[in-house]
C-alpha cells in the first residue's frame, strides 16, 4: 500500500540535517541546501497600522518578542558586532568616511541609507526598512506615549499600539525606570558636521523623548517600518 504524505507549506519549510550541519529551505517550489554557519533565524515582526504615514514594527529588529530589546547595529551596517568602535566601522573614521559624505554623489538630496546598507531591509527583506528621522518625529508628535516602567506604550491615531522598550534599565537601582533609556537609529544622515560622522537618532530617557544625533559607529537599536 502506498502511503501519501501531504505537506502544507504556509511560508517556508525548513528541514535540518544534523549530521551534515545543513539547513534545507523550501522556496520557489524547491529545496535548497545552506550551511548552518550561513543561516540566521530572525523573528519577523508584525506591521502595525498606527494611523501614520507608515506602519511600525511591533518589536525591535532581532528581538525575539515585543517585550525584549533588539540587537545593536552601527549605522549603515547590517549585522551586529561584539564591539562598536571607530576602528571597526564599515565606512571608516571621522573625516575620512568612504560613503555618505560630501563627495558621495549616490546619497543625493534624500540623505538616507541606500537599501543595501539598511539593516531592516537586509535582515527582514521585502519592503521593511529603517524609519527616517521625519517618521520618528511623526511617531513622537502624533501618538500618545504612556510610560510603563521599562517601556513606552505608543498609541496612534488609529487606536492601535506598539511597545518601545528601554535597552538600558537598572532594575535594582532604578525600579521605577525613571532613568531607563534607549537610542534608535533612523535612516537619516546628519549633513551638518564637516566630518560626516553623525546620523540622526530617536532618543528617550525616562519621560524625555527627542530626536538627536549619534556617531555612526555606535551600536543602537533599530525599529523597522513598512509602507502600506
Amino acid at each position: 500500500m502506498k502511503r501519501i504524505i501531504s505537506l502544507l507549506i504556509i511560508t517556508t519549510a525548513v528541514a535540518f540535517s544534523y549530521a551534515q550541519k545543513n539547513v534545507y529551505m523550501w522556496s520557489d517550489g524547491k529545496f535548497s541546501s545552506h550551511s548552518m554557519d550561513s543561516i540566521a533565524f530572525v523573528s519577523v515582526p508584525s506591521a502595525v497600522d498606527l494611523g501614520l504615514s507608515v506602519m511600525w514594527a511591533n518589536m525591535d529588529l532581532n528581538a525575539g518578542k515585543d517585550t525584549e530589546s533588539g540587537a545593536f547595529y552601527s549605522w549603515g551596517e547590517i549585522t551586529p558586532k561584539a564591539e562598536y568602535t571607530e576602528e571597526n566601522y564599515k565606512f571608516g573614521k571621522a573625516g575620512s568616511m568612504t560613503k555618505y559624505n560630501e563627495s558621495d554623489s549616490e546619497i543625493g538630496v534624500s540623505r538616507i541609507l541606500d537599501p543595501e546598507d539598511d539593516a531592516a531591509t537586509q535582515v527582514l527583506g521585502g519592503k521593511w526598512r529603517m524609519p527616517t528621522i521625519e517618521e520618528w518625529q511623526e511617531l513622537i508628535t502624533k501618538c500618545k506615549w504612556t510610560w510603563k516602567t521599562r517601556f513606552w506604550i505608543v498609541t496612534g491615531p488609529s487606536g492601535k499600539s506598539i511597545r518601545i522598550m528601554a535597552s538600558n534599565y537598572d532594575q535594582d537601582n532604578d525600579p521605577d525606570g525613571r532613568k531607563a533609556s534607549s537610542i534608535f537609529w533612523s535612516s537619516s544622515f546628519d549633513e551638518i558636521s564637516s566630518t560626516f560622522q553623525y546620523a540622526r537618532v530617536f532618543y528617550f530617557s525616562g519621560a524625555t523623548r527627542k530626536n538627536s544625533i549619534s556617531t555612526r559607529h555606535n551600536g543602537h537599536n533599530i525599529r523597522p517600518v513598512h509602507p502600506y
